[in-house]
C-alpha cells in the first residue's frame, strides 16, 4: 500500500527511495528560480572537511563539503575542473576510521570571491556506499 502511494505521489518508485528515520530524503519539487534544473535527491547542509581528486590522482584539492545529498554534493574549492570532468570526491566522516571515497563527475561550477563552488554528480554507488552515506546524512541530521 504505502509503496503504491509514493509511486503514484512522488512519480518514482518505491525501491528508489532509501528510508532514513528523519527526515525522509524523497524528491523535491523543481524549483521555479531555477528553470530547467531538478535535483531528484534532497541536500542537507553540512560542514565536512574534504578532499575533490581529479586527473586520475593528478590534481587534488582540499575542500569544505556544503551540502550532500544521496545524489550529489556541494564542495567550496579554491580552484575548480571543468564541467564533465570525472572526480572523485573524498570526505572525512566523523563517524568512519577512513574516508568516505565517493565517484562522480562535476555538474556545475559557480566562481565566487576566494575560490569556487563545484556541484558534484555521484556515480555508480553500490549499496553499501548509499548506506554508509545515508548514515552520513542522518548523522549530519543530528550532529
Amino acid at each position: 500500500m504505502l509503496a503504491q502511494v509514493v509511486d503514484r505521489f512522488y512519480r518514482i518508485p518505491y525501491s528508489a527511495i532509501i528510508e532514513i528515520s528523519h527526515p525522509p530524503f524523497v524528491m523535491s519539487p523543481p524549483d521555479p528560480a531555477f528553470s530547467g534544473h531538478f535535483r531528484a535527491m534532497a541536500r542537507r547542509s553540512v560542514s565536512l572537511h574534504a578532499t575533490v581528486i581529479a586527473g586520475g590522482g593528478s590534481w587534488q584539492r582540499p575542500g569544505r563539503l556544503v551540502d550532500l545529498g544521496l545524489g550529489g554534493a556541494r564542495v567550496a574549492l579554491t580552484d575548480g575542473v571543468p564541467v564533465g570532468s570525472p572526480v572523485a570526491l573524498v570526505i572525512d566522516a566523523p563517524h568512519r576510521w577512513d574516508p568516505l571515497r565517493l565517484d562522480g563527475e562535476v555538474a556545475w561550477l559557480t566562481e565566487q570571491a576566494g575560490g569556487v563552488q563545484v556541484g558534484v554528480r555521484f556515480q555508480r554507488l553500490s549499496g553499501p556506499l548509499l548506506r554508509t552515506l545515508a548514515e552520513l546524512l542522518e548523522a549530519a541530521a543530528f550532529g
